[in-house]
């Protein structure tokens, strides 16, 4: 019958008419000596009276003395207040009553303020299993329901018990926490941010902030989001935000969302978040297999999103089945390159870019193979960014030993599976890691040459630069120096394979290094295709000054 009662009461109390003056802290196990007492707290914003109010426990009520409770103030109610103050330090401007008051029991039990037509004010219930004798039972937040057995807990101070005196596991007046989880639909992230206010105070005009790393430094941040928040006591708020960034950023960055208001900041969560790479935006662009240096390849970012491959995987042939995952950042940034190795020793051939983010060089051996071998690079949804099952036939037919000298892909634009595609590199150091590819070519481009400075000076500018740009992949090259007599002066290339794009050089020297005198020269630049027999002469104009 007894908790046919509490069960009923506890019902009721959830009707409860006020909940401006509540039961704050209560002792209802003391030990040493110390009387039983409870304490009551105005928690409103004006001065209350107490006027036949009655505090029962389970079943005895027990009418309170009349008295007025100043906002924010505490009253200690006990039966000998000259027990309570020899083993309590109460503050002198606590009013601390001596009164009846329930027996409570030391087991589990209640106590409910009622007012004067029976209403219920407040209530709580208490399992000691959940406490400790000796030690007060305090609420931890005074606006939230008294009924709720999670708003109470154990005394938390030194003393055991704070009668007259904010509770010890009372919530702060300030108190924001904010977390943030991301969820992908179709690979677009989708960003779910819940704000709780555990503080006793509510607070309007937050502003919520969700911003990207894109520096991945912490230096630089794209604003995504600058939302107002307004959020009660108590209470939790969830926003939610989706983002399509894949012409800004691709890969994988840090987001933040931070909550401030305009004078403070309050709370911040961090989330990896992957972003979709655009369709097309990264190519297997050089391939470096048979060395006796360190196997790689290389990447470019065609596209004008900034990308990061981090959590990326890559395979060859044999690891289809268990590709190696890119575990630290690998970025590209628009129209540039980034590298995939497994030895350290291609930092012997591009030690510039050693510690470089564009470089990742991964602790999993993958060996390519000499007569051909697949090279797959998968996004973090396992999906296929690019791929190429080259051959040792795609070479150029020109070089008869190919051994250090990488595959390099001559347009971007073209399939990567054809040899068409594909060309020996024709830079002298046998790659074009993280540079332009010496083979790249435009099949559409009509032929250029461009002289730059022209005039020059050989004493000032030191060499003029020589441009060209064919719709070959591959071509032989003859390039000499003529003076005004027609005499060879110099020869810049006697007939050599090259690329069918690059730079020359002169600087104003004769074959024999002799600097020639200032005057007009004419530059005579044949070209044959490769696999063709057509040969092309172009002619033009360059100054040598003073």
């Amino acid at each position: 019958m007894r908790s046919i009662i509490i069960i009923l009461t506890i019902i009721l109390s959830i009707l409860r008419l006020n909940s401006q003056i509540v039961i704050n802290e209560i002792m209802p196990a003391p030990e040493g000596g110390e009387p039983e007492w409870i304490e009551i707290f105005n928690n409103s914003d004006i001065e209350k009276k107490i006027e036949s109010i009655t505090l029962s426990d389970a079943a005895v009520p027990k009418l309170l003395p009349d008295l007025v409770l100043p906002s924010g103030e505490y009253v200690v109610l006990c039966r000998d207040t000259t027990e309570l103050i020899k083993v309590r330090n109460i503050p002198e401007t606590c009013q601390l009553i001596e009164t009846t008051l329930p027996q409570f029991n030391n087991t589990n039990d209640m106590a409910i303020l009622r007012d004067a037509q029976g209403k219920t004010i407040d209530t709580m219930f208490y399992d000691m299993s959940d406490f400790e004798n000796g030690k007060s039972i305090e609420r931890k937040n005074s606006s939230k329901q008294g009924y709720s057995k999670d708003n109470w807990g154990v005394a938390i101070d030194k003393t055991g018990a704070t009668p007259g005196r904010k509770n010890s596991i009372s919530a702060p007046d300030t108190s924001l926490t904010i977390e943030m989880s991301v969820e992908y639909n179709s690979q677009i992230p989708k960003f779910r941010i819940e704000i709780n206010n555990t503080g006793l105070i509510s607070i309007s005009n937050l502003i919520l902030e969700l911003t990207i790393d894109t520096s991945f430094t912490g230096t630089n941040s794209l604003l995504l989001v600058k939302d107002i928040v307004d959020i009660e006591s108590g209470d939790n708020t969830i926003k939610e935000y989706i983002f399509d960034l894949a012409d800004l950023i691709g890969g994988l960055y840090k987001c933040h969302a931070a909550l401030k208001s305009s004078v403070s900041a309050f709370c911040s969560a961090t989330a990896d978040v992957y972003f979709p790479i655009k369709e097309h935006s990264l190519k297997i662009n050089e391939i470096m297999y048979d060395t006796d240096r360190a196997e790689f390849f290389e990447l470019i970012n065609i596209s004008s999103s900034k990308i990061n491959l981090r959590n990326c995987s890559f395979a060859d042939e044999s690891k289809s089945e268990n590709p190696v995952n890119i575990d630290t950042n690998l970025i590209l940034y628009p129209k540039s390159y980034g590298l995939i190795c497994w030895d350290q020793a291609v930092f012997d051939i591009i030690p510039e870019f050693s510690g470089s983010s564009s470089v990742y060089c991964s602790g999993e051996a993958v060996t390519l193979n000499n007569s051909g071998d697949e090279i797959i690079i998968r996004d973090y949804f396992d999906t296929i960014i690019d791929s190429v099952e080259y051959s040792d036939k795609w070479h150029t037919g020109d070089f008869i030993d190919t051994k250090n000298i990488s595959l390099e892909r001559v347009n971007t634009d073209s399939d990567a599976n054809i040899p068409e595609s594909w060309a020996s590199c024709a830079d002298a150091a046998g790659h074009t890691a993280l540079r332009k590819n010496s083979c790249a070519y435009n099949p559409s481009a009509k032929f250029s040459l461009e002289i730059s400075p022209n005039p020059f000076s050989a004493n000032i500018d030191g060499r003029c630069e020589i441009k060209y740009s064919t719709n070959s992949k591959a071509c032989n090259l003859s390039v000499k120096i003529f003076n005004r007599a027609g005499q060879c002066m110099a020869n810049l290339k006697r007939g050599e394979f090259s690329s069918g794009t690059g730079i020359l050089e002169w600087n104003g020297k004769n074959d024999q290094g002799y600097l020639l005198e200032p005057d007009a020269y004419v530059l005579f630049f044949e070209i044959t295709p490769e696999n063709s027999e057509e040969t092309k002469l172009f002619k033009k104009i360059i100054v040598l000054a003073e």
